[in-house]
């Protein structure tokens, strides 16, 4: 039997874990509000951020999110608690600006689309 765990190892994956994650779902869920409780960050407007967690007013309400790179990858995942859903975006990139926009604009894109088809 293989023991081994992964945390997250696709953009599914990913977005699975954010909602856990945010849900208070991965640990003792009293932690979460201390992990949400963020101080203000240079990271945008209104930005703050908490243990591991930017938390940033988007046009679907609060977000908490974070994004990450590896060698030849780009990813971002966000979860919107008010639609209680988490998007993640993974590219094939290093190079930031490749991708014409910044990931959080390609979750914003996917969010619309989304709560647009759930009458949000």
């Amino acid at each position: 039997m293989d023991r081994r765990r992964r945390l997250a190892s696709t953009t599914a994956d990913l977005a699975k874990w954010a909602k856990a994650l945010y849900e208070g779902k991965a640990f003792d869920s009293s932690l979460l509000p201390k992990m949400l409780d963020g101080v203000p960050a240079k990271l945008g407007p209104n930005t703050k951020y908490g243990l591991g967690v930017i938390i940033r007013q988007t046009p679907f309400g609060a977000s908490y999110d974070h994004s990450g790179f590896f060698p030849g990858y780009l990813t971002e995942m966000m979860y919107f608690p008010d639609a209680k859903m988490a998007i993640a975006v993974q590219v094939n990139t290093s190079i930031p600006r490749a991708t014409g926009k910044p990931l959080t604009r390609f979750i914003y894109d996917f969010a619309k689309i989304i709560l647009e088809e759930q009458n949000y």
